[in-house]
């Protein structure tokens, strides 16, 4: 027994240490993204009705003041639906948090499946990005969305990077075809870093000007390797993107005692 105990934590070290090498991997993307959503933010702050205001003219609330009539919003604005079960609602930034083969991917498919073939969400506008996925299970979920009419993307196919995730929200936004988008990430990892406050929030504005505009995002992210004092899951990374999202909610395995 006590030989099984060194094992699972020497797995246990060899997993953590894998995780910390591809994060430090993954970090020059992420500090890319941070850079370019802060340089987001100072353009849009110099942009009024989509017209670039005049070097050096001072900033004013005026400036940024909406100017859509409410009766022209509310045309376009969703109604509680939603897309996961009772769970994710369309507009709106949803997480979910579990341990790796927990089965959040499969709950997520299962229940975008329910309510595509239910009706209520056309396919066309779901994007799934399967971006923490073997090849095997990359064609069953193709095979799924061919089935339910919805999109697949995935890093490596037709040129799609995770870095690019930003431009797509921004260019969504700007074209007026955010509403009834709905965007899944799969895994949350893959597209911003955890563990860094400033990329995280960085990445909760774009995400957040997505949903504002009426687009729909569900992230799928994982839990701490240990649980806490009273034996339940804790989300990874900083509070940020629990804090950034609509709904958070951790996924747990419990046992089954008949």
């Amino acid at each position: 027994m006590a030989g099984n105990v060194i094992d699972l934590d020497r797995r246990a070290d060899s997993y953590a240490a894998a995780e910390d090498a591809q994060a430090e991997a993954e970090r020059p993307a992420f500090e890319a993204f941070r850079e370019e959503a802060e340089a987001l933010q100072i353009s849009e702050l110099a942009e009024k009705g989509g017209e670039t205001l005049p070097a050096n003219t001072p900033l004013d609330f005026a400036s940024f003041a909406i100017n859509e009539s409410s009766e022209s919003m509310e045309e376009r604005m969703l109604a509680d639906k939603y897309v996961l079960g009772r769970m994710a609602i369309m507009g709106q930034f949803t997480v979910f948090y579990a341990a790796p083969n927990a089965g959040k991917t499969l709950i997520t498919i299962k229940l975008l499946t329910e309510r595509l073939a239910a009706g209520g969400i056309d396919g066309r506008n779901v994007f799934y990005i399967n971006a923490d996925d073997t090849y095997k299970g990359l064609v069953i979920k193709r095979k799924l969305a061919e089935t339910y009419g919805f999109s697949i993307l995935a890093p490596g196919h037709n040129d799609f990077k995770p870095d690019m995730l930003a431009e797509v929200l921004r260019n969504r936004v700007a074209a007026g075809t955010a509403t009834e988008c709905i965007v899944i990430l799969d895994t949350l990892k893959k597209f911003t870093d955890l563990m860094s406050k400033s990329v995280s929030t960085a990445f909760g504005n774009v995400i957040r000007a997505f949903i504002t505009s009426g687009g729909t995002v569900i992230g799928l992210a994982h839990v701490n390797k240990y649980k806490n004092d009273d034996g339940e899951s804790v989300y990874s990374g900083t509070t940020d993107i629990v804090d950034d999202s609509d709904c958070a909610y951790i996924i747990d395995v419990v046992e089954d005692n008949g």
